[in-house]
């Protein structure tokens, strides 16, 4: 992301920016993972991305390749771009990571389009994760076909309330995968004519998030084309 203030027991700056962040997005994002983990996520801050919230390819697969180095157990990408056929690269880093045994959770995008014509979420393996509103239907702005789907600001935002999760060890194996809802979220994959959605709470006593209400709606199956390149601009 942008980089981190503060919160981050380690950090490695691959921009040409300094090493602080004085864009914001990335301490925000960082400080999400933190809460939803209980405070047990170790923050690793890599920053790809500069402090006008943008970033090119090659820096993002030089911190990918660091975090599969540091044997980092979670990867959050609080960006999307739109695959213009030309991220070959990229996307190959990506899988490395996934088969170097870390979860890569991402945003699904801000655009009301498909999530699989954007990278990372369009690539196999991705927990790509868009945004809800208190009543279960799709935010307007966020992108449809996502594996889950949170309530928040945006899908920036969720992903890293997902990521956040997946650090506290959330126990996955209690909740049905492809088409059924996990989390508070909709698992949507290829098929966003059948979405739903859970509510979940936190169990202090056991340690763990319990479904407590499951609503279904619809989402939009058009699909729109935005050019875009990565960017951390949608909070």
């Amino acid at each position: 992301d942008t980089g981190v203030n503060e919160i981050a027991s380690e950090s490695v700056n691959f921009t040409k920016d300094n090493d602080g962040d004085e864009n914001g997005h990335g301490t925000k994002i960082a400080q999400t993972i933190l809460d939803n983990s209980n405070g047990s996520a170790s923050i690793v801050s890599v920053k790809v991305l500069g402090n006008d919230g943008q970033g090119d390819m090659s820096t993002i697969i030089k911190g990918l390749q660091y975090c599969i180095d540091s044997k980092v157990n979670v990867i959050n990408m609080s960006f999307s771009a739109i695959d213009n056929g030309y991220m070959f690269a990229f996307k190959q880093m990506v899988r490395n990571c996934i088969d170097a045994g870390i979860t890569v959770v991402c945003a699904a995008g801000n655009y009301n389009a498909s999530a699989l014509i954007y990278a990372p979420s369009d690539i196999e393996g991705v927990i790509s994760v868009g945004t809800m509103n208190d009543d279960g239907t799709k935010a307007e702005d966020s992108n449809y076909g996502a594996t889950y789907y949170e309530v928040a600001d945006s899908t920036s935002e969720a992903s890293a309330i997902v990521a956040g999760k997946y650090a506290f060890d959330y126990d996955f194996s209690q909740e049905v995968t492809n088409d059924t809802v996990v989390l508070d979220a909709t698992a949507i994959n290829a098929s966003p004519t059948v979405p739903g959605k859970v509510k979940t709470e936190y169990d202090e006593e056991t340690g763990k998030y319990h479904v407590t209400q499951t609503t279904y709606y619809n989402v939009s199956q058009e699909m729109y084309v935005h050019a875009t390149s990565i960017n951390a601009t949608h909070w």
